[in-house]
């Protein structure tokens, strides 16, 4: 009985299964990439017409689904760094000065806060009014207020700056109904006023300059 000679051009039994493996798995990878074109590609061709001639743009619209794919998972990711809060506490840096604000409002977002420091008012108005002293006194407290009305000046009352604000965000707790003094001059005009907290916890800062006595 004679025994076949291999030659170079006679592949093995062990050769035929591997190629077998190797085409198999290229047939697979192929049929899946196809299949995952098909779920997210619907369209096979997309033609338009140019100068009176066809012309293909499934190569834009390709890229174009891939940026909208790209911008899907970039606002995801951004929603991941979003805030919803009730009350927020920012400072902008201007040409002039820096401006200290307070956002008071249900589910504020970092969209809202963007719009709100697009609108500030980059011009330093300091008031007519010169704040001689403005000191809430409690059991443990003297809090002087009046470089608070300087730092988160509003004039434009674009802001939530109002006294429990402020004093909230510097950690400042006021005890009981404190009395409240306040001297100011307006226009040559003094005045030398006082007032329990409660009656001006919830005032705006610009609200001072119109106190009458």
């Amino acid at each position: 009985m004679s025994v076949p000679i291999l030659t170079d051009h006679q592949p093995t039994s062990k050769g035929m299964n591997l190629l077998y493996y190797v085409l198999s798995a290229k047939l697979y990878i192929s049929n899946a990439y196809n299949s995952v074109l098909d779920s997210i590609f619907k369209i096979k061709e997309i033609n338009i017409i140019d100068d009176g001639k066809k012309k293909s743009v499934m190569i834009k619209y390709l890229m174009y689904c891939y940026c909208n794919y790209i911008i899907y998972w970039l606002i995801k990711m951004r929603n991941i760094f979003d805030i919803k809060n009730d009350i927020i506490h920012f400072t902008k840096k201007t040409n002039n000065c820096k401006k200290v604000c307070i956002l008071s409002k249900k589910n504020i977002d970092f969209d809202y806060v963007n719009t709100k420091i697009c609108n500030i008012d980059d011009n330093l108005n300091m008031g007519n009014v010169i704040y001689r002293k403005f000191h809430i006194y409690d059991d443990k407290n003297d809090v002087c207020f009046k470089d608070y009305l300087i730092k988160y000046r509003d004039y434009n009352k674009c802001f939530d700056n109002t006294v429990e604000n402020i004093l909230l965000f510097n950690n400042i707790n006021i005890i009981g109904n404190p009395p409240v003094n306040i001297i100011f001059r307006n226009n040559l005009q003094s005045t030398n006023i006082t007032l329990p907290y409660e009656n001006i916890r919830a005032m705006h800062i610009s609200d001072f300059d119109d106190l009458k006595q």
